[in-house]
C-alpha cells in the first residue's frame, strides 16, 4: 500500500513539471530536480536546452545526442553508453567528450584512427589499434610503444623517420623492412648492418664506417664487384699497427709488428723491410696466408696489390708474386712488368694534388691527354675525412684523411663524370682489364658479313641480344641490340646444363666422383618407398647422356607456393623408371638439376660456390647468379646468368681442349667427351668451331632457333 501512495505522489510530481514545462520550456531553468518527462519534453523540443538542465538523465542524454552528437559538449559526464553513442553517429565530437572511457576511445579508432592525435596517452593497446588500422597514425602518436613502432615500420617501412630515439629492435625491423633504411640510423650496429647489405649490398654505401662482415656480405652479394686483397708487409701509422698471420720475425720489429717503412725513412731510422734482413721464404708464407684468408671470406676476389710496394721491392719478390698470381688465378697488378703483361699504362695527376680542387683540376688534365685506343690505370686512395681516418698519420703525412677525402671528392665530382661521357672514356673493371678476351680488328670480310647478318636479323624479325665472334683467340666482332647489355648478365637457360656437367667433370678429375656412381646412393634419406630395379641401375653417366630410362622426363612445378614446398630430389626418385637406364633418351632437365644436388652433396657447397675458384676464376668470369630450388640447390638445368663474353670464355676454353693461360682447367679427356655446342631455350649459343679456330656466343629471344643458326651459317661462317 505505501509503494502505491509513493508512485503516486512522484507521478503527481512529473505530471506537475511536465504542466509547467509544457507552457513554459524555460520554466526547466529553475527546477532542481525535474522529472525525466519533463526533460524529455523539453530536449524533444529543443535539444540544446540540455544545458540548463543541471543532472540530465541518461535516457535524456540519449534522447540529445541521437539528433545531434556535437550536443555532448554541453554534457559534463556523459556516461559511456551516451559517449558511444555519440562518436557512432560522428567521430568528430570525440574532441567536446570529457574524459572519454577506454571503450569510447578504441570505437572512435575503429572508424578514425587519426582520432588518436587528440587522445592523451594513448595504451599500448590503442596505439596498436591505431597503427593497424592505418600504419601511418604512429605520426600522431607521442610516445609509441616498442611493438607498435616494429608493427607501423614493419607495414611501412618509410614511417622509421617519423620515429624517434627508436630502440635496437625498432631499427632492426625498419632495415629488415627496407635496407635503405640503414641511411637514417648513426652508428648502426653489427647486425643492422649485415641485415641491410643482405637484402641490397648496394646500401652499403650508406654506411659511414662499415664493419668487415658487412662489407664481406656485400661483396659476396655483388660479385661484379672489384675486390682486391692489398698484400701488407708494412704497418706505417702511427697509432694503428698491424701483425702477420703467420711467424715471421724477419719481417717484424720487438714487439711483433711489421716494420713501418718498406725503404729507408730518416723519421723512422732501421724500421724498414729493406734495411733488415727479410726472408722470401716467409714473404712467401705470409703473402699465402693473406690470400688465402682472403678468399675464405671473399671467394669472387679479383686481383691483387701491394701496400708500399710490397710486391715488387725487389725482382725475387716481384718473381714471387707472379707465382702466386698465377698459382691462385689472381692478377697482381702493380708488378713492375704488369702494364707490359696486361697492356695499360699508369695514369696520375697533372699538377698539383694537395687540395680537393687541385686533385680535380689535376685529374682532369690528365683525362684529357689520354689517347684513343689505349687502356690506362690510374690508383689511388679513397677514404672519408672522419673520425677514424683521422687517426691514421706518420711522420711526414700526417693529414691523411683530409688527403683522402679528396680523391672521394674527386671520383664521384659531377665535373670528372662530365668529362669521362664527353671524350667517351670507357670504364672498365679490374677483372676485365686481366682477364677480359683479347680485342682484334675484323677482316673487311667479316665486317661486311656481320652487317649482312645483322641486315638479316632484322629482317626476319629475330629479337637477337648479343652476338660474339672469336677467332683465334681475339674478339673480332661483338654486338648488343634490344634488351642485351654489355655488362649485364643474360639468361642461359639449358646452356646452364654445361657449366653443371664441367663440375661434374672436375670433381671426377679430383677423384671424387664416377661416372659409374649410382644416384641413389647419395640420397638413402629421400628414396621412394618402393625403388625399382631400373632406379638402382641409374648412374652419373646416364644423368649426364639424359638417358635415365624415364619414358616421360619428370618435371617440377618452379612456381609452387604450397606449404611444405615439395623436395625436388624426391619427386625426380619418385618418377617411375620405366626402362632400363642407358637405353632410352629423354630431354630431361631435372636430371641435370640432380647433378647439381649430387655436387653439393659431395662437396658441401652450392655448385656456384665450386665452380668459383676452380672455372669462373681462372676465366675472370664474375657477378654469377644462379636460381635456385626451395631446397636451396642451384637449378643446374637452368637458371644460370652470365654475361656473352663469359660465354665466349668457355667455348674457348672448349676449343682450347679445357686449357686455359697455360693451365689445365678441365681435363682433356673430359672435353672430347662433350659436345660442341651449348644451345639454351629462346636462341643461347655457345657454338665452337675447331675447324675455323672460332668461337660464336649468342643471346637472344627467339622462338625458331633454327632460323637462328641457319643465318649464322648463311652470312657469319663463311667469312671466317
Amino acid at each position: 500500500m505505501g509503494k502505491n501512495i509513493l508512485k503516486r505522489l512522484i507521478d503527481n510530481l512529473s505530471g506537475a513539471d511536465l504542466r509547467r514545462v509544457r507552457k513554459d520550456p524555460m520554466e526547466i531553468m529553475g527546477m532542481e530536480h525535474p522529472s525525466e518527462a519533463a526533460q524529455l519534453y523539453v530536449v524533444r523540443q529543443n535539444p540544446e536546452m540540455i544545458q540548463f538542465i543541471g543532472t540530465p538523465s541518461e535516457k535524456v542524454q540519449l534522447e540529445v545526442v541521437r539528433k545531434d552528437a556535437s550536443l555532448i559538449m554541453l554534457l559534463d559526464a556523459p556516461s559511456e553508453k551516451v559517449q558511444l553513442e555519440a562518436v557512432r553517429k560522428d567521430t568528430g565530437v570525440f574532441l567536446y567528450i570529457n574524459k572519454p572511457t577506454e571503450k569510447v576511445k578504441s570505437e572512435v579508432l575503429k572508424s578514425d584512427s587519426g582520432q588518436i592525435i587528440y587522445m592523451d596517452n594513448p595504451s599500448g593497446n590503442l596505439q596498436m589499434q591505431a597503427v593497424e588500422s592505418d600504419c601511418g597514425s604512429i605520426i600522431f602518436i607521442e610516445h609509441p610503444t616498442e611493438k607498435v613502432q616494429i608493427r607501423a615500420v614493419t607495414a611501412d617501412p618509410e614511417l622509421f623517420i617519423y620515429i624517434g630515439s627508436p630502440t635496437e629492435k625498432v631499427r632492426y625491423a625498419a632495415v629488415s623492412a627496407c635496407a635503405d633504411n640503414i641511411m637514417y640510423i648513426s652508428r648502426p650496429s653489427e647486425k643492422l648492418q649485415i641485415s641491410a647489405v643482405s637484402q641490397d649490398c648496394e646500401t652499403v654505401r650508406y654506411i659511414e664506417e662499415p664493419c668487415e662482415k658487412a662489407v664481406i656480405v656485400a661483396l659476396k652479394e655483388n660479385p661484379g664487384l672489384d675486390a682486391g686483397l692489398h698484400l701488407v708487409i708494412t704497418s706505417e701509422w702511427e697509432n694503428v699497427k698491424w701483425r702477420p698471420l703467420t711467424h715471421c720475425p724477419s719481417l717484424t720489429d720487438e714487439n711483433g709488428y711489421f716494420y713501418p717503412m718498406m725503404g729507408a725513412n730518416p723519421a723512422y731510422p732501421g724500421q724498414s723491410v729493406m734495411e733488415n734482413k727479410w726472408d722470401i721464404k716467409e714473404v712467401e708464407q705470409e703473402f699465402r696466408a693473406q690470400i688465402e684468408m682472403t678468399l675464405k671470406n671473399i671467394p669472387q676476389l679479383s686481383h691483387m696489390t701491394g701496400h708500399m710496394l710490397s710486391t715488387g721491392f725487389t725482382k725475387e719478390v716481384n718473381e714471387l708474386v707472379l707465382r702466386l698470381a698465377k698459382e691462385y688465378n689472381l692478377p697482381s697488378i702493380d708488378r713492375m712488368d704488369s702494364p707490359e703483361d696486361y697492356r695499360f699504362t699508369y695514369i696520375g695527376y697533372d699538377g698539383p694534388s694537395r687540395t680537393s680542387a687541385e686533385k680535380e683540376e689535376s685529374f682532369i688534365r690528365s683525362l684529357n691527354k689520354l689517347e684513343a685506343g689505349k687502356r690506362y690505370l690510374f690508383l689511388d686512395h679513397p677514404a672519408l675525412d672522419n673520425e677514424e681516418m683521422r687517426t691514421v698519420f706518420h711522420i711526414g703525412y700526417e693529414q691523411v684523411a683530409l688527403d683522402r677525402q679528396g680523391v672521394t671528392d674527386l671520383l664521384t665530382s659531377p665535373r670528372v663524370k662530365q668529362v669521362i661521357e664527353d671524350k667517351g672514356i670507357k670504364l672498365i673493371s679490374i677483372n676485365q682489364l686481366t682477364k677480359g678476351l683479347p680485342r682484334s680488328t675484323a677482316s673487311k670480310k667479316l665486317e661486311k658479313a656481320m652487317e649482312k647478318y645483322l641486315d638479316a636479323v632484322q629482317k626476319a624479325n629475330q629479337d637477337l641480344h648479343s652476338i660474339m665472334i672469336v677467332q683465334h683467340g681475339n674478339v673480332l666482332a661483338e654486338k648488343w641490340i634490344g634488351e642485351g647489355k654489355e655488362d649485364e648478365p643474360h639468361i642461359l637457360s639449358s646452356v646452364s646444363k654445361t657449366f653443371t656437367a664441367s663440375a661434374v667433370g672436375l670433381l671426377i678429375s679430383e677423384g671424387r666422383l664416377k661416372l659409374t656412381d649410382k644416384v641413389i646412393s647419395f640420397f638413402p634419406d629421400k628414396l621412394p618407398a618402393n625403388v625399382s630395379e631400373n632406379l638402382k641401375a641409374m648412374t652419373i653417366r646416364d644423368l649426364l647422356t639424359m638417358t635415365c630410362g624415364h619414358d616421360t622426363a619428370p618435371s617440377v612445378n618452379t612456381q609452387a607456393t604450397e606449404t611444405p614446398v615439395k623436395d625436388w630430389v624426391e619427386q625426380f626418385l619418385a618418377h617411375p623408371v620405366e626402362h632400363k637406364p642407358g637405353t632410352f633418351f629423354a630431354y630431361n632437365s631435372l636430371g641435370t638439376y640432380m647433378l647439381s644436388a649430387i655436387v653439393q652433396k659431395v662437396t658441401g657447397e652450392k655448385l656456384v660456390d665450386y665452380l668459383y675458384p676452380r672455372l669462373f676464376r681462372p676465366l675472370g668470369i664474375v657477378n654469377v647468379k644462379w636460381q635456385e630450388s626451395p631446397q636451396g640447390i642451384n637449378c643446374g638445368g637452368w637458371g644460370l646468368y652470365l654475361k656473352t663474353e663469359d660465354l665466349a670464355k668457355m667455348g674457348q676454353l672448349f676449343l682450347q681442349k679445357g686449357k686455359w693461360n697455360d693451365r689445365q682447367v678441365l681435363s682433356e679427356e673430359w672435353i672430347a667427351e662433350t659436345s660442341a655446342r651449348a644451345n639454351g631455350a629462346n636462341g643461347q649459343y655457345i657454338l665452337v668451331i675447331p675447324e675455323k679456330d672460332a668461337v660464336i656466343a649468342v643471346t637472344a629471344h627467339i622462338g625458331d632457333m633454327q632460323v637462328e643458326l641457319d643465318l649464322i651459317w648463311k652470312y657469319l661462317l663463311p667469312a671466317l
